[in-house]
């Protein structure tokens, strides 16, 4: 993968894949696939790494609840952007901060071995419990729609890996 040492406004890449899956299960066999190439081109500001990793982090929230908390006009604007989250591609560009990106965002000497071994746990455990906290933005979501969004969210993430 190339180093980027300029920030890249990732609302703007040109050259990311359209992806759409259809289940968890799906999003880990693309993460296989991308971390077994010989090379994986980065469009993105984050390594391959920090993507596995905030998605398995995303998995594990989505049982555990939210540790941090989002502002309140987000919050409120947050359940009115249910349905397209669930049902249209994710926009790229959002920026986490505070606490969000403490908890969501891993250092990017990350390996993507390691990532990968964090997402296979955490999706089998996401199979394994029924339970579900309301997300941290849209508030409620049923086991279906939190499937529905992880796989929106992979999309949007892993839409940044190009395997040349």
């Amino acid at each position: 993968m190339s180093d980027h040492t300029a920030k890249i406004n990732t609302a703007k890449v040109a050259g990311r894949r359209t992806l759409r899956f259809a289940s968890t299960d799906e999003v880990l066999a693309e993460v296989e696939r991308l971390v077994a190439a010989p090379q994986v081109q980065r469009l993105g500001n984050w390594t391959l790494a920090q993507a596995i990793s905030h998605l398995a982090r995303s998995l594990d929230i989505s049982v555990d609840g939210a540790k941090f908390r989002v502002a309140w006009y987000i919050r409120l604007v947050g359940p009115l952007l249910k349905k397209r989250i669930l049902t249209q591609p994710m926009p790229a560009g959002f920026k986490l901060t505070g606490g969000a990106k403490t908890a969501l965002v891993a250092e990017p000497e990350l390996s993507s071995t390691a990532a990968l071994a964090d997402l296979r746990r955490a999706t089998a455990r996401l199979k394994k419990e029924s339970h579900r906290e309301p997300h941290a933005i849209f508030g409620r979501f049923t086991r279906e729609e939190w499937d529905t969004f992880h796989c929106r969210h992979a999309e949007m993430h892993l839409s940044f890996f190009v395997i040349p």
